[in-house]
């Protein structure tokens, strides 16, 4: 609840960023020197609420062990989405027309991404945690997979599939992205194991 309600006041932040944008660009209601304070306070309340959705994200529902998780596709995505950023903002910058201030929103989304990206990465607050009754797996979101959920747990090449009831899955790349993968493996089996869940490992 508390994480939606974060990324609720990111989205209304985002959105006060470009309204504000149009104000200044179209109307005589916010002067350019007005506009820099606009900006500025509207960049650090989206950055401070970036970092509290990846503090929110980071803990845990109970006091379990946490497996660092940072997967290939995560910071693929990431770096994309940064490298889009910058080259916009570049573009906008570089315009010499009016929508050149738009540069600055690109500029302050690009820099919140790396800033959290790399806290994240070296603060290891992607996780997995093996819970009571769930598996909790924390990375652009959190995703809770509960064990009356799941129909069987198989590993394949490198890749564990969570296989739900409802033929639906979800897959970990417990091969690469896991530092502790072999210990990560034992207590899933054991979580298995304790909820009567087949777990097959074909590797």
């Amino acid at each position: 609840m508390k994480n939606i309600l974060v990324v609720l006041v990111k989205n209304i932040v985002l959105i006060s960023m470009v309204i504000a944008y149009m104000i200044f660009a179209f109307t005589n209601y916010i002067g350019y020197k007005e506009s820099k304070y606009v900006f500025l306070i509207f960049g650090l309340l989206y950055f401070a609420s970036s970092i509290t959705e990846a503090i929110i994200l980071s803990k845990p529902t109970s006091d379990t062990i946490k497996y660092p998780y940072v997967t290939d596709g995560f910071l693929t995505k990431r770096f994309i989405k940064i490298i889009a950023l910058i080259c916009c903002g570049t573009v906008l910058f570089l315009s010499a027309s009016i929508v050149q201030s738009l540069a600055y929103l690109c500029f302050t989304i690009a820099i919140t991404e790396i800033c959290v990206t790399v806290w994240r990465w070296i603060g290891k607050l992607s996780y997995i945690t093996i819970e009571d009754n769930s598996i909790v797996i924390s990375t652009n979101k959190k995703i809770i997979v509960y064990s009356d959920e799941i129909e069987k747990i198989e590993i394949r090449h490198g890749i564990t599939y969570l296989i739900k009831k409802n033929k639906d899955s979800e897959s970990l790349r417990t091969d690469s992205s896991i530092q502790q993968n072999r210990p990560f493996l034992n207590v899933l089996k054991e979580w298995a194991t304790k909820h009567n869940l087949k777990f097959i490992e074909n590797q």
